[in-house]
């Protein structure tokens, strides 16, 4: 039985309130692990400009419930904003220290703290109480791919 989008998204809803995750694996039984996986795949080719049944309207309801839509390796990747992956890579790299006032540059890198402002660690890490909701997800919730 073929199932419109919104019917499928209604399902994964009630997936998420019994599983406490968005991320279904693509063998789920009834389709919306294929559903699940359709969406990722239409979501890239909708930010390459390519064909694709994703839109702006679907793309936010999916995030509003959380939706991850890159998964690699069996391991989940958090929804993260440009911002958020760059402070990431400054962070891996040495370059940028987690204060208690938000991020500054550390001294190793070159930087001053008066050449950057810190970055509030509220818009930083996703609100008060520090981990965004992604980071309740583990491994074993994870599509693997």
């Amino acid at each position: 039985e073929r199932k419109s989008w919104q019917e499928r998204f209604e399902e994964l809803l009630a997936y998420k309130e019994e599983k406490g995750t968005t991320s279904v694996p693509q063998s789920y039984p009834g389709g919306l692990g294929n559903f699940v996986h359709q969406q990722r795949t239409m979501y890239q080719k909708y930010k390459a400009g390519k064909k694709s049944m994703m839109n702006a309207e679907k793309e936010k309801k999916l995030r509003d419930i959380g939706f991850m839509f890159s998964v690699k390796k069996g391991k989940i990747r958090e929804n993260k904003s440009d911002v958020d992956i760059a402070i990431d890579r400054a962070e891996k790299a040495g370059a940028l220290v987690k204060t208690s006032a938000g991020y500054a540059p550390t001294a190793a890198s070159g930087g001053d703290s008066n050449d950057l402002p810190p970055l509030p660690a509220a818009e930083v890490d996703g609100g008060v109480g520090g981990g965004s909701e992604y980071e309740s997800a583990n491994e074993e919730e994870a599509v693997m791919m």
